[in-house]
């Protein structure tokens, strides 16, 4: 599964005050109508079982400059908050950063293996123009859009 392009984000949650995380190369969007995005989170996550006891939870969703906040919140064992600005928005952490952010209430949690897909209904979205971070072959990189013809010749 590494060959294939994923778009990274950080997913939040919070204890309280204080603030959980995670990258996430599961992000996908389900519906529109109602919008639903998923992720993936493994069992054993802080943020995961913050998520289900508060119903809420936050993603950020990384700009193409942001492969060391994709690296750091993937990271085991540290504070993944440090030297990373953010804030709390309606109770969530928000990576400043990210062009991305979208606020979801938990609909459904449904066991995968080792992990809970969490299926969210969103409730806010903000977004700034901007590259999205991506992963594949275990390396972080970008979208490049596939140059299109200027005209459509040979087409009825």
């Amino acid at each position: 599964m590494a060959s294939i392009t994923q778009p990274v984000a950080v997913v939040t949650a919070a204890e309280q005050t204080h603030p959980l995380g995670m990258t996430v190369g599961s992000f996908v969007s389900v519906s529109l109508d109602p919008q639903l995005v998923s992720v993936s989170l493994h069992n054993g996550s802080r943020t995961l079982a913050a998520a289900l006891a508060t119903g809420r939870l936050g993603i950020s969703v990384l700009g193409a400059d942001a492969a060391p906040i994709g690296a750091q919140f993937a990271a085991r064992g540290r504070d993944r908050f440090a030297g990373i600005a953010w804030t709390m928005q309606a109770g969530l952490p928000r990576l400043t950063a990210a062009p991305t952010w979208i606020s979801c209430r938990v609909a459904q949690a449904i066991p995968a293996g080792d992990h809970r897909i969490v299926l969210a209904a969103v409730q806010a979205v903000e977004h700034r123009p901007g590259a999205t971070l991506t992963y594949r072959d275990r390396t972080f990189g970008t979208h490049v859009p596939v140059t299109r013809p200027s005209t459509r010749e040979g087409t009825r």
